[in-house]
This record gives structure tokens, sequence and C-alpha cells, in this order.
């Protein structure tokens, strides 16, 4: 065009010197090699094995199907998916760690129901906060604190070492076994 070489065929395919404007669908079988900056001027899909992700210009979102994971580390080290029933944030090499490190601000997590604090799977429950409810924490398994409308609620014993304060009543059913000296003033 204009005495300028725009379209060459090669040994290996063809070469385009310029833009290369292509109005419809292109299907591409090979690879699409870009080594500049590209311009999506729509939706994009990016079509996985089993399931898609979708740049949605119109949300200004990236869309990701159940199932469809977002996969960060060399390893894959963390992954963030919606089941299609439950969302999921896994970390299967080192810890998770949430953080906040804006002066005065805090780190909240957040439910319209129950907070529960398992191992993988449910398997052991470590401590469960229940909305309009108990807070009750829980040692190899079992209840040991469980907060109450009056206060708190323990199963089994209380160990306390050192000095303990109590401004009303104690209410203790069973016996108390005292050690070292006691100052009934």
């Amino acid at each position: 065009h204009d005495n300028t070489v725009r379209l060459a065929t090669t040994a290996s395919g063809i070469t385009i010197s310029d833009d290369l404007n292509v109005a419809g669908i292109t299907t591409i079988g090979g690879i699409l090699d870009v080594n500049s900056t590209t311009n999506f001027a729509d939706d994009v899909v990016f079509t996985g094995a089993n399931y898609n992700v979708t740049w949605d210009k119109s949300q200004n979102a990236l869309n990701f199907a159940d199932n469809a994971k977002l996969t960060i580390g060399n390893s894959d080290d963390i992954e963030i998916y919606h089941s299609g029933s439950d969302n999921f944030i896994t970390a299967d090499t080192q810890n998770l760690i949430i953080k906040t490190t804006a002066a005065n601000k805090g780190t909240y997590i957040q439910s319209d129901d129950h907070v529960w604090i398992t191992t993988p799977a449910a398997g052991e429950v470590m401590a469960k906060f229940i909305k309009n409810g108990a807070s009750q924490l829980y040692h190899d398994n079992t209840v040991r604190l469980t907060t109450t409308t009056s206060g708190i609620s323990i199963s089994d014993q209380l160990n306390v070492a050192g000095i303990s304060t109590f401004g009303n009543n104690l209410g203790v059913s069973g016996s108390i076994a005292l050690s070292g000296t006691q100052n009934t003033a």
C-alpha cells in the first residue's frame, strides 16, 4: 500500500508490518503471540478446560464462573473460588495472614449469622461465635467456656494462678479446694 510492504509471506506464515484491523469474529487455531500492548474494547472470555473467566466491560469486573479458581504463587500456594454454594480461600503451603497495617484501623470478620473456627473439613471445632447468642471456646473439640446472658459458664475446672478479685457474689456448686495462705479479711 502506497509503495510500503504491509503484508509479506514468510516460511513460517505471514508478517504484518503495521496494524491489523479485523471486523467480525476471527478464529486462531494455534498460538497467538502478542509482543506489545493489547487493547480489548469489549468483554473477553478466558476459556478453561471446565470453567471460564470473563472480563465484563459493562461491570468493570473480572467474573469467575463457579469452581473457576484464582491461584496465586509459583506452586498455586493460595486459591480463591466459589463452589456454587460456598466460598473458599485456601492456603496450601504456609500460614494465611490477614493483616491490617493502617494506624487505628481494625480487621473485621463479618457474618450475618455464625462464625465458626474449625480445623479443615470441620473436623474439630475450636471456637463458635453465635449471633445473638453464646460465644464458645473449645479445647480438643470440647466446649470449655461459654458466654451466657448473665456472664460466663465454664465446663469442668477453673484453674486460677495469682490473685483473683470478685466484685459481687461468687456462686459455687460443689466444693472449693484452697491451698497456700488464705486471707478471710
